[in-house]
């Protein structure tokens, strides 16, 4: 299973807000739970691409991460349910 931006956004969804590094910890149990694995660097580019559309902010020394609206917050919800009805 390949990183994508849906198990960032779904991670978040389910954590809040959280350090760039708890995040990656996080996403990286999940992709390796189902036989992936994810590059630091990897994590660290698709977050910047998420970042520069607008799905999160990343801000302060401590690199908190966060949702950027509660408006995607109810988009990456429907989508977390529609995956788990099939």
């Amino acid at each position: 299973m390949a990183l994508t931006p849906h198990i960032i956004l779904a991670e978040l969804l389910r954590k809040g807000a959280t350090t760039e590094r708890e995040l990656y910890e996080s996403v990286k149990k999940t992709v390796e739970s189902v036989g992936g694995e994810v590059s630091r660097s990897e994590f660290t580019k698709l977050l910047m691409t998420l970042e520069l559309r607008g799905y999160v902010r990343v801000e302060g020394a401590r690199r908190i991460v966060q949702l950027a609206s509660r408006r995607l917050e109810q988009q990456t919800e429907r989508a977390t349910h529609t995956e788990r009805s099939v």
